[in-house]
């Protein structure tokens, strides 16, 4: 019993090694499956609302492996989301974006995601600055705006990139604009795009 037993148990482990192995990161196709199998966890916790043990999985993932593209981007996504809770600051936030971003430069990796995601922190950080602070706001704005253009000139089609565009020029009161991007982004299947659609079709009648 006992033999059968390791032997369920080494048919259990070569299984998830494939099962790992079958998701590869795209970018980084080396990244061995120690790092990997954390980072997938870290996905999952991120998909069902658990930040806390997503951000654990991450960093543990690059503690195998410290250039982890992945795994540094889903840190700093996950730690925008936090900022937006108030639960992280602006910028211990964008310094994970900032590795990421030494990662991906030092790896030949173009992601539309970085710059999209990064564009939803300065996004967030105008929505927290006082309206009295013109200055700052507008130059938060600013700052999305020019990494959701980077984001789209990689990836024309990225709906999330467009919706946010969308939804900056909504706060700046170009209700024409807003549509426009909100349309773009309906087009390519985006449902949060398309409920901003009708809501400022139902502002303008």
């Amino acid at each position: 019993m006992k033999r059968r037993k390791y032997v369920y148990l080494a048919v259990f482990c070569l299984l998830l090694g494939s099962y790992i192995h079958a998701q590869t990161d795209p970018w980084q196709p080396n990244i061995p499956v120690e790092a990997l199998y954390p980072y997938w966890e870290g996905v999952r916790s991120a998909n069902n609302g658990l930040t806390d043990e997503a951000i654990d999985m991450f960093k543990e993932s690059l503690s195998i492996r410290y250039d982890f593209y992945s795994a540094q981007l889903g840190l700093a996504t996950i730690k925008s989301y936090d900022y937006a809770d108030g639960r992280a600051t602006f910028d211990e936030t964008l310094q994970e974006f900032q590795t990421a971003e030494r990662i991906a430069s030092e790896h030949q990796i173009s992601d539309p995601k970085l710059y999209s995601n990064m564009a939803w922190l300065y996004f967030n950080k105008a929505l927290n600055t006082n309206a009295l602070f013109i200055k700052e706001r507008e130059k938060a704005f600013w700052k999305a705006e020019s990494l959701l253009d980077r984001s789209l000139d990689i990836d024309p089609k990225n709906a999330e990139a467009l919706n946010t565009k969308g939804a900056i020029y909504e706060l700046k009161g170009e209700w024409d604009q807003a549509l426009y991007y909100y349309n773009q982004a309906t087009n390519l299947g985006f449902e949060k795009a398309e409920f901003n659609s009708y809501r400022m079709l139902k502002k303008q009648f």
